[in-house]
């Protein structure tokens, strides 16, 4: 007989990607190809050459030459051109200012068909001669990608006449410049557009996000692609700034007394360079934060530098037609109807968006609706039942012929569902949240008026009511329901005017407390929503001291296994690729309180990193229980903490069944805490939100060893000691190879010990204690 237990696996869960290996040949430096996944882009049936490329980055280990390593935080840019079939090698330029290239480091690099100086490269390194270098002596083409190399201030590369670099606010969207230019058509080339300007973003925002150039080019420059936005830095200025120029090789360099080497191009793609801690350069700059469209300018402006800015030729006679056709789109009234177009044809071409006049068959043209690239989309925003059926083409032509799309029918779904409550729910006992299921409005300030609600039949009056968002009423109320409690509402109105009574809800007390831990700007908050738990939280930082964080807990005395569901996590914007969910287990909400914490970073393009941390004494340092590793997890991840004694253990879970243990220390921290969960933005100003459920804090369930077991009479009998709080499951089966267990009977534990007697059994009887 022997009592068994569920075991917790100590092996790490995560995914790895081993060293690219380098190879030396005959006419290039390095050669490396990794196939790491499998990117697919549409180019418009166009093959890329591959090509022997260096990729210029401050990635350790060491100043040189190295194999591509997806430990290094621009290696996704690495992988783009891998994935494309490209050969890649990464040089690591010299750390120190004023350091020069070598004359054997500038033959290899141009050895080599193309270099390109990714954004992982700090920009105080191009001082005194070093940019002179690579523009001069570099005979290859070469792209570079942040703006800071190629300003013209402090000894850089000097391609601009002035060094002004704005950030853009949201994810930025590129313009033709010249959409005549074949070098734009084809850099543009299956990019949706509307007009000169792409409908589809070229990058999602991080934290140290693109940054760009905004004065124009020296001389022979030529600007291709463009980029307007609302300045991050000031939100009364509107930028227009260079995505990408390219320079012809000869062009001269003002204030020098050389010309440009060789053909060269600047391209402004993928995170920038980090200038605050921990955001510096190397681990969190030159991050692939570029979306599918930016992926693809990216790898065509690869294959035009190198082919010197040159496109590949194309057929002036060939006619045009829909390769991709608008498909029917079916869209739920108040939503977003998106139609998407591409054709193929010789430029100069004309694609025009219609619509019918209402009969399905007479079509006129929809302002503004026009583009000359071969992909088009148009977004017809807040549809209502007035839309539905309308029908939707495309006429394109190029001078050679004129051809028509079958019509797009969009389906417009009316609204005619009154609104829900999701759930009522409570976290202190006298805020009560109303969770709905859609968006009401405020009819006759019926949702405003206290007096319209009643909780617990009346005996509970309520003081105010207040809709603080479409989707959320809160109720102050003057006496603290209990575990459970009822809420009548008045009817409710959706922003389409369906309306109609609600029944009476029943509330859940949650019995946690809601509160920001240290000083947090924005501050933060959490309301319960159906189950879960929304935390909207600013907050600087999980280390160091101090902590910042919005902070929803429980006090728990003794042991514990505490876990959490984290379902999600984004920004308001700008979003810090180490803004963080949270679960922790501290002595107080003091910013310097002593605490065990396991968390998750963003995904890519975000940190990406799960990890634990512990501050063993009030304001004293953090240590490291377990590394921050990728990947994370988000989004839905499970996290789970407890505490046996002052030894407290972390874990991450896929599914909440399956936990991986992540790491393990002895904290002497007080005997009651507060165990929770939360979140920071990592950034003064910005907020994220983050979605929680399936909270719990249960006794930690410890080893259960039978002992006394004895058969006496046709008896089987046996003694375990008990946990409290917890409930035993006796189990037994007659043969080992059973796959099966029989109960025989619950046992609630209360820290003594329990036996147990069965005459039930033949001649042999396994046993088993099963605790939950």
């Amino acid at each position: 007989m022997k009592a068994q237990r569920t075991n917790l696996s100590s092996q790490p869960n995560r995914d790895s990607l081993g060293s690219v290996p380098c190879h030396r040949s005959a006419g290039s430096f390095g050669r490396s190809r990794a196939a790491i996944g499998l990117l697919v882009l549409a180019l418009s049936g166009t093959v890329l050459p591959a090509a022997n490329i260096v990729w210029v980055s401050d990635s350790p280990p060491t100043v040189g030459f190295h194999a591509p390593n997806p430990n290094f935080s621009d290696h996704g840019m690495v992988v783009l051109l891998q994935n494309a079939g490209h050969n890649v090698i990464v040089y690591d330029n010299p750390e120190a200012a004023g350091t020069l290239l070598t004359p054997d480091e500038i033959t290899a690099l141009n050895t080599n068909d193309l270099i390109i100086l990714g954004r992982n490269l700090a920009s105080g390194q191009f001082q005194t001669g070093q940019g002179d270098q690579w523009n001069q002596f570099i005979t290859k083409p070469l792209i570079g990608m942040s703006p800071y190399h190629v300003r013209p201030d402090g000894g850089r590369m000097n391609w601009f006449t002035g060094g002004t670099l704005p950030d853009n606010a949201d994810p930025f969207m590129v313009t033709a410049v010249d959409p005549t230019d074949p070098a734009v058509d084809f850099i543009l080339r299956g990019i949706p557009m509307l007009g000169n300007t792409a409908t589809v973003p070229s990058d999602v925002t991080i934290d140290r996000n693109t940054s760009h150039i905004l004065q124009d080019p020296i001389p022979g420059g030529r600007k291709l692609l463009t980029s307007t936005f609302i300045d991050e830095g000031n939100a009364t200025l509107t930028r227009t700034v260079n995505v990408m120029t390219d320079f012809p090789a000869g062009t001269p360099v003002p204030g020098k007394n050389y010309n440009l080497g060789g053909y060269r191009m600047y391209l402004s793609g993928g995170s920038r360079e980090g200038s605050s801690a921990p955001n510096t350069v190397s681990l969190y700059a030159g991050r692939e934060n570029l979306t599918p469209a930016g992926e693809a300018i990216f790898l065509r402006a690869v294959q035009l530098a190198l082919n010197a800015g040159v496109p590949p030729p194309t057929d002036p006679n060939e006619p045009i037609s829909i390769t991709l056709p608008p498909a029917d789109v079916t869209v739920g009234q108040g939503g977003n109807a998106t139609f998407t177009v591409a054709v193929s044809g010789a430029a100069p071409r004309t694609i025009r968006w219609q619509r019918d006049t209402g009969d399905g068959m007479t079509f006129a043209d929809i302002p503004d609706a026009v583009t000359t690239f071969t992909a088009s989309s148009i977004t017809l925003s807040n549809v209502s039942p007035a839309d539905n059926g309308a029908k939707i083409r495309v006429v394109a032509g190029n001078g050679i012929n004129v051809v028509e799309s079958a019509p797009a029918t969009l389906t417009v779904l009316s609204d005619t569902t009154p609104p829900a409550v999701l759930s009522a729910a409570t976290f202190n006992g006298t805020t009560i949240f109303i969770c709905l299921s859609e968006d009401v409005v405020d009819a006759n300030g019926q949702l405003s008026d206290n007096f319209n609600y009643t909780v617990d039949g009346g005996a509970i009056g309520v003081n105010t009511a207040t809709l603080v968002d479409p989707q959320t009423i809160v109720l102050e109320v003057d006496g603290a329901v209990g575990e459970s409690f009822t809420v009548d509402l008045p009817p409710l109105t959706d922003r389409y005017n369906n309306s109609g009574a609600v029944p009476t809800v029943v509330g859940a007390n949650l019995g946690l407390i809601s509160v920001d831990v240290g000083s947090v700007n924005p501050a933060g908050s959490a309301r319960p929503c159906g189950g879960k738990v929304i935390v909207t939280a600013g907050g600087l930082d999980l280390q160091n001291a101090a902590d910042q964080l919005h902070f929803v807990h429980r006090a728990v005395d003794g042991d514990f296994d505490a876990r959490v569901r984290a379902e999600s996590l984004v920004g308001d914007g700008r979003f810090e690729s180490v803004a963080k969910v949270i679960l922790a287990a501290r002595e107080s909400t003091a910013a310097g309180s002593a605490a065990v914490n396991v968390f998750v970073t963003p995904p890519p393009p975000g940190n990406n990193w799960i990890s634990s941390s512990y501050r063993a004494t009030t304001d004293g340092g953090t240590n490291v229980i377990y590394p921050g590793t990728p990947p994370g997890g988000l989004p839905d991840v499970w996290l789970r903490l407890t505490r046996q004694g002052n030894t407290f253990t972390s874990y991450s879970s896929e599914d909440g069944t399956t936990w991986t243990q992540l790491g393990s220390a002895n904290v002497p921290l007080a005997n009651s805490l507060l165990v929770g969960f939360g979140a920071n933005s990592h950034r003064n100003t910005r907020r994220v939100t983050a979605t929680f459920s399936s909270f719990s804090v249960r006794p930690l369930i410890l080893e259960v060893s039978l002992f006394d077991a004895r058969y006496e009479a046709g008896t089987f009998s046996a003694s375990f000691q008990s946990q409290n709080g917890v409930t035993h499951e006796i189990q037994f089966k007659d043969r080992l190879d059973d796959p099966e267990w029989t109960t025989l009977r619950p046992v609630p534990g209360d820290g003594g010990v329990k036996s147990f007697a069965d005459t039930t059994g033949g001649a042999t009887r396994f046993y088993r204690i099963v605790t939950q």
